[in-house]
């Protein structure tokens, strides 16, 4: 640790300052955005490698990304860098607030690095290079990279690694800059790429100064033939997978084209349902068309409607469309009947879970509120596990005397009608639903109901952004239910619906 800068390096050129901006974003576009577990939705994990070649991104996402064995120095930085984070990141389930989160990231953590007794403040220069570090992120991670003695020809692997290393919270601070919500990026408790970048680097340097053996042990693992081995593997399993998936999926196609040409033409059918293409609701489909006349389209679960959705009960705004649309309008949710019947039951089901977190999370109440629920809860998982049809009424009957049953409905008015009709004539040109249309066609949304999941949103409904699709099931009927913008869609694409024909919305349970 000699020779360590105690004071602010000087400010570097333009060449080495367009060196350094270039490895900051090559090392952030190797990170694929992970959504929160709110609204959790799969995303390509090689997205970063996407101008590769196939087989080159898997080596690469190999190397990466699923080393098993990373050194037991890298590992310390990670556990500590999982302690602040997770601290600042706190969404309302601390006793104890991190303090002062409102001023930033790196500001905050900072501030109270210096009270860390794990971190390695044990000599006057770690303590003095530490406290003279700038403010500016920027400076921050040019003088560690200048501490940890990083040549400039490995600065962005380094940084590479800085995120790769601890891929989640990377993945997270991606989608936080660049994926989320407005609301989200204008969180009260904000953070940079850059903030997260010097966070590290501060952390890696403190507690592993000679951290550019990290760069060694990388290059190490990409010369050996191991990853390459893995990869060649990999893809001969693939190849003979996808082979013998394709050979008895035409078979099948064939025969069903055959049965097709040999049968009489089919009537109007009785109803017509939309569904998600997601693979849930494909077995639904198939059950569906055999109990009678009955027609099956599949559609993005979104339903061609990229909106954003505010429910005007719980006051929850979010977007509802794939993650690489932009919501194209902001719709409200109403309830049917009185709104303000349903929002005092709305608030009395809050208040009740803001109880049982207070004594769940208090220092002095979680030993007692195990004692005084413990029997009833035992009681009621073994009504579950026993009698599970029994607790869903027990369940629904207590949550209809908290909060009144009522159904939501979609306010389009705002939505000029020319918009409408694009939204419409778009969604039935492209689900292939232009002509014989069924006295009644459904839009069938799907969500999940599941207990004691984390990761219940990545069972929703990927193309609503990780959310049920019922509301956008709602506003495209409304729409097709309009009169006006039915003559508009058989004026201008010359699609005919019947006046008879009725556009309902629902939702079924993946």
């Amino acid at each position: 640790m000699q020779g360590l800068p105690s004071e602010p390096t000087q400010s570097i050129n333009n060449d080495e300052k367009h060196t350094l901006d270039k490895a900051i974003d090559e090392s952030w576009s190797k990170i694929s955005p992970f959504w929160p577990l709110k609204n959790l939705i799969a995303v390509n994990p090689l997205s970063g490698f996407e101008h590769l070649p196939f087989e080159d991104a898997l080596m690469q996402g190999q190397a990466f990304f699923q080393q098993p064995d990373l050194p037991a120095d890298m590992l310390v930085v990670n556990r500590e860098s999982i302690k602040w984070l997770q601290a600042y990141f706190d969404n309302g389930q601390a006793a104890i607030a991190m303090p002062s989160r409102h001023k930033g990231f790196l500001n905050t953590v900072k501030t109270l690095m210096v009270y860390d007794q794990n971190l390695r403040f044990v000599t006057n220069n770690t303590s003095l290079w530490f406290n003279n570090l700038p403010d500016s992120p920027y400076a921050i991670i040019q003088e560690c990279l200048l501490y940890i003695q990083i040549p400039k020809e490995h600065s962005e692997l380094l940084l590479t690694l800085m995120l790769t290393t601890l891929p989640g919270w990377a993945g997270h601070i991606q989608y936080r800059t660049s994926w989320a919500d407005t609301a989200d990026q204008h969180h009260a408790h904000p953070i940079t790429k850059m903030e997260y970048l010097a966070f590290r680097l501060i952390m890696t340097a403190l507690v592993w100064p000679k951290a550019k053996q990290l760069v060694e042990w990388h290059t190490g693992i990409a010369m050996t033939g191991h990853s390459k081995r893995l990869v060649d593997n990999f893809l001969t399993q693939l190849d003979e997978s996808e082979t013998q998936y394709r050979t008895g999926l035409l078979n099948l196609l064939s025969s069903e084209y055959n049965n097709d040409l040999s049968s009489s033409p089919k009537a109007q059918p009785d109803a017509q349902l939309v569904f998600c293409i997601d693979v849930r609701s494909e077995p639904f489909r198939r059950s569906l068309e055999a109990q009678g006349q009955y027609e099956t389209f599949g559609f993005a679960g979104f339903f061609g409607v990229p909106v954003s959705i505010e429910n005007q009960i719980t006051g929850e705004s979010y977007h509802s469309c794939p993650v690489l649309l932009k919501p194209a309008h902001h719709i409200k949710e109403v309830p049917v009947p009185a709104q303000q019947q349903c929002q005092d039951g709305h608030q009395r089901q809050q208040s009740l879970k803001k109880l049982y977190q207070s004594l769940k999370y208090n220092f002095t109440t979680p030993f007692a509120l195990v004692e005084t629920i413990g029997p009833a809860s035992g009681l009621w998982m073994g009504l579950q596990s026993l009698l599970p049809g029994l607790a869903q009424k027990l369940r629904s009957m207590s949550r209809h005397a908290l909060n009144p049953v009522y159904q939501l409905e979609a306010k389009i008015e705002d939505v000029p009608i020319e918009e409408q009709v694009a939204m419409a004539g778009g969604a039935l040109q492209l689900m292939g639903l232009t002509k014989n249309f069924a006295p009644l066609v459904v839009f069938c949304g799907h969500g999940s109901t599941t207990q004691n999941n984390a990761y219940a949103t990545a069972l929703d409904c990927g193309a609503c952004g990780g959310r049920h699709g019922a509301p956008n099931a709602r506003i495209l009927a409304a729409i097709l239910n309009c009169v006006n913008v039915r003559s508009e869609l058989l004026a201008k694409a010359n699609i005919s619906i019947p006046a008879e024909t009725y556009f309902l919305a629902a939702e079924h349970n993946t």
